[in-house]
């Protein structure tokens, strides 16, 4: 599926107004990682963010994807919470912060496997 992982400096990154989230990622929940990924709308955001061309906003995944923000969104947040995806850093943008996150889907096999299996079943 050619998954590559965040490059240490991205485009956004080099925004003046970028500023970086402290720490490191969180482990991965594999135990929940299966019924998280039975969502077409998570696989797409994950794939998204994994095979896209750097990191990426809810804002700007929505665009892309065709879909709501509100709705990615939510989604980003449970991928987040699974350890799935990170958040790397943010910018403020009319009086709101602007995340930007990367995959981290290669940490989990399981994920890479679901992600590989589904791939030509979520376009939409």
């Amino acid at each position: 599926m050619g998954l590559r992982q965040h490059r240490p400096r991205d485009p956004v990154e080099s925004d003046p107004r970028f500023q970086r989230f402290p720490g490191s990622p969180k482990p991965v929940r594999s135990s929940s990682v299966a019924p998280a990924l039975s969502h077409p709308a998570r696989r797409r955001i994950l794939r998204r963010l994994h095979t896209g061309d750097g990191l990426r906003s809810a804002s700007q995944l929505a665009a892309e994807l065709g879909l709501s923000r509100n709705y990615v969104s939510y989604h980003v947040k449970v991928l987040r919470d699974l350890g799935l995806i990170w958040p790397v850093g943010w910018i403020a943008v009319r009086g709101a912060e602007e995340i930007f996150c990367c995959s981290l889907v290669d940490r989990d096999p399981q994920a890479t496997v679901i992600l590989a299996e589904t791939q030509g079943n979520d376009e939409g």
